[in-house]
């Protein structure tokens, strides 16, 4: 083991071995000098409040590592600001992919019969550097960066 990664254990040692400490003085105590739990269980509760009940997600066949990341980064809730693009050509990435889901559902449906329509758009995030509806109609830019299935 490489000698930074004991010291960083060691330091988290000392900081979970702190916080029991001071675990300790906070609640009350069955008599003085002694404890209502041991210092392993303390570690097992702390351990569970930090990890929670998640689960790994298995990934589903379609989907690649790079649109796991792609999903991390549009949910993270950081600096997503609506800033105006260049041109005005741009089809929002939403509406798309709405389009496109209801068209691979429904294959014999026309364009017209459709409900989901492809709206073109200025705005893009800043971060994303998707382009995106933001109008009254449509909030694609609120949704893009909230849903997780959109």
């Amino acid at each position: 083991m490489r000698w930074y990664c004991k010291i960083e254990r060691i330091l988290l040692e000392l900081s979970v071995y702190n916080a029991y400490i001071i675990e300790g003085t906070i609640r009350d105590q069955k008599a003085p000098g002694k404890r209502k739990r041991d210092m392993m269980s303390f570690k097992l509760d702390l351990a569970h409040a930090l990890v929670g009940t998640s689960r790994l997600r298995k990934r589903s066949a379609g989907q690649s590592r790079s649109e796991n990341s792609e999903n991390i980064l549009r949910l993270d809730n950081i600096s997503h600001l609506p800033v105006i693009g260049e041109g005005k050509d741009h089809v929002c990435v939403v509406c798309n992919e709405r389009h496109n889901r209801y068209k691979r559902k429904n294959p014999e449906a026309t364009y017209s019969e459709n409900p989901f329509k492809r709206c073109k758009t200025t705005i893009k995030c800043s971060k994303c550097d998707k382009y995106l509806c933001c109008n009254t109609k449509n909030m694609c830019f609120t949704d893009f960066h909230t849903l997780v299935n959109l």
